[in-house]
C-alpha cells in the first residue's frame, strides 16, 4: 500500500534568486533559451508565454507567472497539470494517491547535470488541500509555515535518489511521468538527514511538522542508496550553509564551560572537536580522572534521535582517537528529550540530559 507522500520533478526554473536554486519567478533569458531549445514540454509549447518572449527576441514584456514552477516558493503548491500532447492533450494528469496531511517533495536537475542521479530536493511541503478545478486537474496545496526550502549547498548534500528506491534495476531512472509516490520511510530519511543543515527555529518546527505526517519513523539507513553522492557537496557539514543556530551554541558553551552538569566529577570542556573522519563533536570533556566524555547538542524534539545516533558514533570515534578499548562517556544534551529517544540512549548507554534554556 501506497503511503501518498508524492515527488514532483520540476523542471529548473532559475527565477527570483540566482544560483543553483531558483523557483521564484520567470527565469532569466539563457534559461528560457535552454528550455525552449531543449523541448521540454510546457517551456516549447507554442501556447507558453515564455515560449512566446523567445520568439520576440526577448522584446514587449517579460511573462510573470508563466508555470507552475516560478511560483513554488510564493504560492507553496504544485500539481501534475494536463497532457501537452499525444492522444490526451489537454486532459488532466491524474494523480490518485497524494493526499492532505502528507509531505510533497520538489524535485529538479540543473541544466549542466546530465544524469539522473544528479537530481537534488530543493524543497518540501506538508499538503494541506488537495483540490480539483472543473477540468479535473489536481492540485496540492502548501503554506509556508510546514514548508522548508533548501539552499543550493544541502540540496547537493542531499540527492533525491540516496533516499528514493531504484524504480528499476541498476541505476536511478525516473523515465516518464511527473511525479513519484514516495514511502514514509524514505521521506523520514531524507528528513532526518536535512536536520543538521536547518538553523532556523521554523524550518526546524516545519521538519517535525513533516516527520509528524510520516509517523514519525526513525531514520533506517539501510534503506537508503550510499552510492548517490554529488560532486562538490560535502555531506559532513555539521551545521549546514546557514551556520549554527543560536539556542544550539548557547546549550553547547554552556556544558563546555559546566562540565559539572553532567555529574562525572571536575573536568574541562572543549568545543568543536574534529575528528579524523571529518566528523565534528560540538563538546568533549576531560575529566579529571583521567577519563573522557563525547556531548552531542541538540534542541528539542524527535529530531533528537538523530543527536543520539552522532553521540554513539562520537564515542566510537573518539575512543579510537584514544587508542583505548574503554569507551567513553557519551551524552545527548537538548532542552527536552522525548521519550522514545531517552529510551533508545539507555539501551545504548548514552545519558540523556535535559537543561532548562
Amino acid at each position: 500500500m501506497l503511503d501518498e507522500n508524492v515527488a514532483f520533478k520540476c523542471t529548473y526554473n532559475d527565477g527570483g534568486d540566482r544560483g543553483f536554486v531558483g523557483f521564484g519567478g520567470t527565469c532569466s533569458n539563457g534559461n528560457i533559451i535552454r528550455n525552449v531549445k531543449a523541448g521540454r514540454i510546457w517551456c516549447s509549447h507554442a501556447d507558453n508565454p515564455c515560449r512566446q518572449f523567445y520568439e520576440r527576441d526577448f522584446q514587449r514584456g517579460r511573462p510573470t507567472r508563466p508555470c507552475y514552477e516560478s511560483q513554488i516558493f510564493t504560492q507553496w503548491g504544485f500539481g501534475p497539470g494536463v497532457y501537452h500532447s499525444g492522444i490526451k492533450v489537454g486532459e488532466p494528469i491524474p494523480m490518485k494517491c497524494a493526499q492532505k496531511g502528507k509531505v510533497a517533495l520538489l524535485t529538479t536537475r540543473h541544466p549542466d547535470h546530465d544524469n539522473e542521479r544528479q537530481r537534488i530536493v530543493f524543497g518540501a511541503f506538508k499538503i494541506i488541500a488537495r483540490s480539483e478545478d472543473d477540468d479535473g486537474a489536481i492540485w496540492l496545496q502548501g503554506e509556508s509555515g510546514s514548508a522548508i526550502r533548501l539552499s543550493d549547498d544541502t540540496a547537493l548534500a542531499l540527492p533525491y535518489w540516496r533516499f528514493k528506491a531504484y524504480p528499476y534495476s541498476g541505476a536511478p531512472d525516473w523515465r516518464t511521468g511527473l511525479f513519484r509516490y514516495v514511502s514514509d520511510q524514505e521521506v523520514s530519511n531524507f528528513l532526518h538527514a536535512l536536520h543538521p543543515f536547518l538553523q532556523s527555529a521554523q524550518d526546524r518546527m516545519a521538519l517535525e511538522g513533516l516527520l509528524e505526517c510520516c509517523g514519525n519513523l526513525e531514520r533506517n539507513i539501510r534503506c537508503e542508496n550510499s552510492d548517490v553522492e554529488l560532486p562538490g557537496a560535502n555531506p559532513k557539514t555539521k551545521y549546514g550553509p546557514g551556520g549554527e543556530g543560536e539556542p544550539h551554541r548557547r546549550l553547547k558553551e554552556f556544558i563546555a564551560n559546566n562540565p559539572d552538569r553532567l555529574k562525572l566529577g571536575p573536568g574541562k570542556g572543549r568545543v568543536e572537536q574534529n575528528f579524523v573522519t571529518g566528523d565534528r563533536v560540538d563538546v568533549i570533556v576531560d575529566l579529571a580522572n583521567g577519563e573522557s566524555c563525547v556531548v552531542e547538542i541538540e534542541v528539542e524534539g524527535q529530531s533528537t534521535m538523530i543527536g543520539a545516533h552522532q553521540a554513539l558514533k562520537y564515542r566510537a570515534l573518539l575512543a579510537g582517537e584514544l587508542d583505548q578499548t574503554k569507551q567513553p562517556h557519551a551524552f545527548l544534551v537538548a532542552y527536552s528529550i522525548p521519550k522514545n529517544v531517552k529510551e533508545l540512549c539507555k539501551r545504548h548507554g548514552v545519558r540523556a540530559l535535559e537543561v532548562s534554556p
